[in-house]
Formats: structure tokens, sequence, C-alpha cells
């Protein structure tokens, strides 16, 4: 009976640190220095050194997933009218945020681990947005 007891609780054990190790190797989780991030609001956004995709890369979907701090996929292509949901499959939270100076101003406020937001483009354009929580991700939706 003793040694069930040793064995379950090595098993307990070993699952606590793979889940750290998971946990902690998570893309955004940590800022440099090892601190937690802690957003500011009204922030200006990052600036991004990649820039986004060209509309001809965009792929037509309506369904985004964020998972290790990133939109995927970055770039979608939808027509007037449609409606583009966001699942975060992701520990963490994120938001969706359009960049300051866009046509249209929308903001899904915290998404937790496996929720979704979703937002209807009424209009044409090109509509990038960020990760207005952990500010590593960018993606864009052109709308036509």
């Amino acid at each position: 009976m003793e040694n069930n007891v040793k064995v379950v609780l090595a098993v307990v054990l070993v699952a606590i640190v793979a889940f750290g190790v998971y946990y902690m190797g998570q893309p955004g989780l940590l800022s440099q220095n090892g601190a937690t991030p802690t957003p500011k609001i009204g922030e200006a956004p990052p600036i991004f050194t990649s820039p986004l995709p060209n509309p001809t890369d965009a792929i037509s979907t309506t369904d985004v997933k964020i998972l290790y701090g990133s939109f995927n996929p970055q770039a979608i292509r939808v027509t007037v009218g449609s409606t583009v949901t966001w699942e975060n499959q992701d520990g963490v939270i994120h938001s969706i945020t359009s960049m300051p100076g866009s046509t249209y101003n929308f903001t899904s406020g915290i998404i937790g681990g496996r929720q979704t937001w979703s937002y209807t483009f009424s209009g044409p354009g090109t509509y990038p947005y960020y990760d207005d929580t952990t500010r590593q991700a960018q993606g864009v939706v052109y709308v036509g």
C-alpha cells in the first residue's frame, strides 16, 4: 500500500513539473527580464518590425486561432458583412484591438483560454489589429 502512495505522488509531481515547463515555455508569458508583463491601458501599440502580409497572401476564412501568442492565419480575406471569429486556444489571456488610425475601431476586451470573440466587418477596407494584452502578435483582415 505504501508503495502505491509513493507511485501516485511521484506521478503527480512529474505532471506538475511537466505542466510548469510547458507553461513557462509559452511565448509572451514572461518578459525579457523574467517578470510577468503588465499591459497599460491607453499605452501606444507596439511597433512591429515585420510588415503585414499582402492581400494576395491572405487566406479566405472567417476563423482565426490564437495559439502560442500569434494569430493563425495572420492575414485573412472576407467579404463585406462577414463575421470573423477569433478563438483563444492558449492558456493565457489575449485581446483583439484595431490599430490606431484604422477606419473602424474594434476591441474584444479580454478573451480567456478556450473563449471566442466575433466581429462583423460592415465596410470594405484593410483592418490591421494586434493583441493588446501580450502586445506581441498582429494580424490583418482584408474586406472586399
